[in-house]
């Protein structure tokens, strides 16, 4: 059983950082505002004293986990933090050099983000239909799109960089929190991808070749490599727009 934790430790700040644990070990559906109470040690009323409900306290939580990310994109800034241990090595290149530092500063946002959704996989399934409700989220829209700016884009350009930016961020870790055992819905897990190809494939001999002939792909795929894939195509996608502005 837990070591419960001192009655004066139950501030708003103790209660997130407990929730994020119970979160990460038994997922949204495992979360019971009175099993966080007896991890604090604390009684049912102290945590609603800080929280009005299940809802609200998942939101805080995926608030300071988005949190964490903003400051791990700054630490970088800073110099406090080696972009290596987040992953985020690596510049964008570009022929202006403002616009290879902005491109090479969203990346860093996006991985950053990223390695807070591979830490936590509860969390992109709420923050792709909750993001709104999340100062955090809105912080981290807003850096990215001022990012944006020396890349000379229109307004409407802008935002649909961002958006495209986050939606790819939040729908592949949805993607991966869906194999995530503790998912939040009642769907068994999903078998290995390459298990389902090779169902469809035996289903459908000829008629899938573009599948066929990338099952080695799918047999040695790597998330994390396929992700940063797919944002430099996306980012490679805004060096050529910014080109053609400039």
């Amino acid at each position: 059983m837990a070591e419960r934790r001192p009655r004066a430790s139950l501030s708003r700040e103790s209660i997130v950082d407990a929730a994020i644990e119970l979160l990460d070990r038994d997922g949204v559906p495992g979360l019971t505002l009175r099993g966080l109470a007896a991890e604090l040690g604390g009684g049912l009323g102290s945590v609603y004293w800080h929280v009005s409900g299940k809802d609200a306290l998942v939101d805080l939580a995926i608030d300071a986990v988005l949190g964490r990310a903003l400051a791990d994109v700054e630490a970088m800034r800073s110099g406090r933090l080696d972009p290596g241990k987040l992953r985020a090595e690596g510049r964008v290149d570009a022929h202006e050099p403002a616009v290879a530092e902005a491109l090479t500063e969203i990346r860093r946002i996006c991985l950053a983000v990223y390695r807070q959704l591979e830490l936590h996989p509860w969390v992109a399934p709420r923050l792709a239909t909750d993001a709104a409700v999340m100062t955090n989220s809105l912080r981290a829209f807003d850096l990215a799109g001022r990012e944006l700016r020396p890349l000379g884009l229109t307004d409407t350009g802008q935002f649909s960089a961002v958006l495209a930016l986050f939606n790819y961020v939040t729908g592949v870790g949805a993607d991966m929190s869906g194999h995530h055992r503790y998912a939040d819905d009642d769907r068994p897990p999903e078998p290995p991808i390459e298990v389902q190809l090779d169902a469809w494939l035996a289903a459908s001999p000829g008629e899938l070749p573009f599948l066929e002939a990338m099952r080695s792909q799918f047999l040695s795929h790597d998330p994390y490599s396929e992700f940063v894939g797919g944002l430099d195509l996306i980012l490679t996608g805004l060096r050529a727009q910014a080109e053609r502005s400039a």
